[in-house]
C-alpha cells in the first residue's frame, strides 16, 4: 500500500460536485432519508439511488489513473482483473458488527474522495468471492470499523471528525503504519507499532487483518515478485564488491571504468525495472526488500537513489 494523491485536476468530469446531476442525485436521496426518519434503516436505503459513480467509464479511469492500475489497499495489477470501485466509507450499509443501526454515508456516494480503486479480493464480503461464490475469510466488502470513542457520522459533512481504523492511501501515509517482512516463502504485511493497546497498531493491524493483506495467495505471490528483485539486487552487490576489490588491488583506470560501469548498470536495472513506475506492483514490499538488502552490507538505498523519485516518502527510507 502507497499514498498516492488526489490533485486538483484528478475528479473525473461525471463527478463534477457543482453539476446538475450530481446534485440531483444528492437531492433524490436527501428526500429519500428525510421522508422516512425514524424507520429502520433497512426498510428505506434500498429506494435510495447511487447510479451517478457507475454510469460514466471515466471514474474507473480516474482511479485507474491515480494509482497506476493497481489495487489501492493490496497494489495487486488490476490488468487481468476488474478494477472495483470500492466506497472507503460504505455508502448504501455499513456491516452491522461495526454500527448496529447499519446506516450507510450516502451522501458520500458519488463523492471522489471516497472512492478507491480495489481488486476483487479486498473489496468483497467477508465470506462471499463476487467471482467464485466461495467462502473468504477477508475482504472489505461493507465493513467500516472506528477507533474506540470516535462518533459516527450519519450527517452530510460530520464524517470529517470520525477517526477510521482502516488506512486510506489517500489520506494517510501507509508506510507510517505498515511493512514487510520475508517469513518462510511468504512476503508478510506487520504492524510497525509494537504496543498492541496504541492507536497505531490498531489502524495497522485491521487494514491488514481485515483487507487480507496476509491471504495466502497474495503472500506468496508478493514473494515469489520480491525473489526476482533480490536476483537483480544481488547483481548489484556483485558488480559492487568487484570494483572495490579492483581498486583496493591498485587496477587500471580502464578495468574500474568497466567495473564501476556495470554496478551503475545493474542498479538502473533495479531501479528501472521495480521503482521507477507506480504502475509496478508491489512497490511498498518492494523498496522494503530492497532497504533490507543494502542495510545488511552497509549501503543505503535513500544515499544510491541520487534525488529520483520514489513512491514512498525519503523520511520512510532509512
Amino acid at each position: 500500500m502507497i499514498k498516492q494523491t488526489r490533485g486538483p485536476s484528478s475528479c473525473p468530469p461525471s463527478l463534477d460536485p457543482t453539476s446538475v446531476k450530481f446534485l440531483q442525485e444528492l437531492a433524490k436521496n436527501s428526500a429519500v432519508i428525510s421522508g422516512n426518519a425514524g424507520k429502520p434503516w433497512k426498510h428505506y436505503s434500498k429506494k435510495l439511488s447511487f447510479k451517478l459513480y457507475a454510469a460514466n467509464e471515466d471514474v474507473k479511469k480516474a482511479l485507474s489513473d491515480l494509482f497506476g492500475n493497481k489495487c489501492a489497499y493490496c497494489e495487486v495489477s488490476l490488468d487481468n482483473e476488474d478494477l472495483h470501485t470500492e466506497h472507503f466509507r460504505p455508502k448504501a450499509r455499513v456491516d452491522v458488527a461495526d454500527h448496529p443501526t447499519e446506516e450507510g454515508y450516502w451522501w458520500l456516494a458519488a463523492t471522489w474522495e471516497n472512492m478507491l480503486p480495489a481488486c476483487n479480493h479486498c473489496n468483497r464480503s467477508p465470506g462471499t468471492d463476487h467471482v467464485t461464490s466461495t467462502p473468504g475469510g477477508s475482504g472489505k466488502g461493507n465493513r467500516f470499523p472506528l477507533l474506540l470513542g470516535s462518533l459516527r457520522a450519519n450527517t452530510p459533512g460530520s464524517e470529517k471528525a470520525e477517526a477510521p481504523l482502516f488506512i486510506d492511501p489517500t489520506v494517510d501515509e501507509p508506510s507510517d503504519y505498515l511493512s514487510f517482512k520475508q517469513v518462510g516463502g511468504e512476503s508478510v504485511a506487520y504492524e510497525l507499532c509494537l504496543d498492541k493497546t496504541a492507536l497505531d497498531w490498531a489502524r495497522a493491524d485491521a487494514t491488514i487483518s481485515i483487507l487480507g493483506l496476509n491471504r495466502s495467495g497474495l503472500t506468496r505471490r508478493r514473494n515469489k515478485h520480491l525473489l526476482h528483485v533480490k536476483d537483480y539486487v544481488d547483481s548489484y552487490l556483485s558488480a559492487a564488491a568487484k570494483l572495490n576489490r579492483l581498486t583496493l588491488h591498485g587496477h587500471t583506470s580502464a578495468e574500474l571504468l568497466e567495473a564501476r560501469t556495470a554496478m551503475t548498470e545493474a542498479w538502473d536495472k533495479i531501479y528501472t525495472r521495480y521503482l521507477s513506475d507506480v504502475r509496478y506492483e508491489f512497490l511498498h514490499a518492494t523498496i522494503r526488500c530492497i532497504e533490507a538488502e543494502f542495510t545488511a552490507v552497509g549501503l543505503s538505498l535513500k544515499s544510491l537513489l541520487g534525488g529520483r523519485p520514489l513512491h514512498l516518502p525519503h523520511a520512510a527510507i532509512a
